[in-house]
């Protein structure tokens, strides 16, 4: 995996490795394909793939009455930031 972090260093991270993760997880404030809606990132995914985000990504699943494609919503990566840093 290609380290996106520009060399940040995030000490509060859970793991070493987890600080160079949400780089690549996130592209900008929300990871690929979500939209940011005030302090939550949120798509049209599966229950499965929305639980293999991280748990410090805070990955919430609603159905909507829809099983299959729910909102997936998980924390923005400048939380993540404030918070590991």
């Amino acid at each position: 995996m290609y380290d996106k972090s520009n060399g940040t260093n995030l000490p509060n991270a859970p793991t070493w490795l987890d600080s160079k993760l949400i780089y690549s997880i996130y592209n900008g404030s929300c990871p690929e394909k979500f939209k940011k809606d005030d302090s939550v990132c949120s798509r049209e995914i599966s229950k499965k793939t929305c639980e293999l985000f991280p748990e410090y990504t805070k990955a919430t699943f609603d159905p909507n009455s829809n099983p299959e494609n729910g909102t997936c919503s998980v924390v923005p990566r400048e939380t993540l930031i404030a918070a590991w840093s």
